[in-house]
C-alpha cells in the first residue's frame, strides 16, 4: 500500500477527524481503539511506512504505523496544548531539557524556541526512540541541541538493564525490549554537562517521574526551572512512587501548579489532583516557580 500522499483528499479527510476527535467528546477514552481502525490502513514494512515531511520549519522522518509519528503526519500535531505551552514557556537563550524526547516532536520545536544562544538536551534512554531522534535531528540545521542516551532515576545507577517502552504503534505492537543504559540523576547530569542554568524541562517517562524529581532537587532549588510533566497516579505508583510526594515537593519549593488547560491545582486537600484527573487518569501538568513568576 502507497503511502496517503500529502495533497490527497483522504490525508485531509483523516486530518480533520483526528482534531475532530480531540475535541470531541469520545477523547481519550476512544484512542486505542480509533489507532487500532487507522492502523489497518497503514502500510506494515518499514521501508513503506516512512515518510518525510516538513511541519512549522522542522523535518521529521515518520513510521506511519506509530501513533505520533501517524498523528503528526495526518494532523500536524499530537499534543497542541503542549506545543503551546512550550512556545510560551521558552525564548531566545534559554536551556531545556526533553526528557523522554523520543523522536524529537518537542525537542526540535524546543531548539527554534531558544534559538542559536540557547541549548536544549535530549534525553531518550531507548536504542529504537534514540535512533529515530537522531535521525529526525540530522534532517534539520539545528546546532543547539545535545542528544543524551541516558536515563534519569532517583541515584547513579551506571550502566543499567531496563525495559522500558519505546514505540506506541496503532496495532497495540509496541517496541519493548532489554538493554544497557547508562541511569543517574539530573542532577549528576547538570554537573556532568557543565550547566549552569535550566529555564524549562518537559518531563514524559511514562509512570517514572517521581524518580526524576527524587534525584533533581538540588536542581530544582537551584534553577526553579519551569516544569511541564506528564502525571499519572496509576503509573507512578506502578513504578514504586507516591504521586502526592511529587505534588507535596513542588509546592513546598514553592511551585504554583496547573493543568494544561491552565486550570490552577490548588493545595487543599490530600490527592487533590483526583478532581481534574480525566477518565484515562492521566494529566499534562505546569509547575512554575513563585520566584521565576
Amino acid at each position: 500500500m502507497a503511502i496517503i500522499e500529502k495533497s490527497s483528499w483522504s490525508r485531509k479527510f483523516i486530518g480533520f477527524l483526528m482534531r475532530w476527535y480531540r475535541k470531541s467528546f469520545l477523547y481519550p477514552w476512544a484512542g486505542k481503539s480509533l489507532a487500532h481502525l487507522l492502523a489497518a490502513f497503514m502500510p506494515q514494512s518499514t521501508t513503506s511506512s516512512l515518510a518525510t515531511i516538513e511541519l512549522r520549519g522542522v523535518v521529521f522522518e515518520l513510521d506511519l504505523r506509530e501513533v505520533i509519528d501517524s498523528s503528526l503526519y495526518f494532523s500536524g500535531s499530537f499534543e497542541p496544548l503542549a506545543e503551546e505551552i512550550i512556545a510560551n514557556s521558552l525564548g531566545a537563550g534559554m536551556v531545556a531539557i526533553d526528557v523522554g524526547a523520543n523522536i524529537g516532536y518537542h525537542t526540535l520545536a524546543m531548539a527554534q524556541h531558544v534559538g542559536s544562544s540557547g541549548l536544549v538536551i535530549a534525553i531518550e534512554p531507548t536504542n529504537y526512540a534514540f535512533n529515530k531522534l537522531e535521525r529526525n535531528l540530522s534532517l534539520n540545521d539545528f546546532h543547539n541541541v545535545r542528544l543524551l542516551r541516558v536515563g534519569l532515576s532517583d541515584k547513579d545507577y551506571g550502566e543499567t538493564e531496563v525495559c522500558f517502552r519505546s514505540s506506541y504503534r496503532l496495532d497495540g505492537k509496541d517496541e519493548i525490549r532489554n538493554e544497557i543504559v547508562p541511569i543517574m540523576t539530573l542532577d549528576t547530569l547538570v554537573v556532568e554537562q557543565g550547566l549552569t542554568k535550566i529555564d524549562f524541562m518537559k518531563i514524559d517517562v511514562d509512570g517514572f517521574e517521581a524518580k526524576i524529581f527524587a534525584g533533581a532537587q538540588e536542581s530544582l532549588k537551584r534553577f526553579r526551572p519551569i516544569l511541564f510533566f506528564e502525571f499519572s497516579p496509576s503509573g507512578i505508583i506502578a513504578n514504586g512512587g507516591n504521586p502526592e510526594e511529587i505534588l507535596n515537593t513542588l509546592w513546598d519549593l514553592g511551585y504554583s501548579l496547573q493543568t494544561d488547560t491552565r486550570e490552577k491545582l490548588p493545595r487543599i486537600v490530600s490527592a487533590v489532583y483526583k478532581t481534574v484527573l480525566p477518565g484515562t487518569g492521566l494529566i499534562n501538568l505546569l509547575a512554575i516557580s513563585k520566584k521565576t513568576t
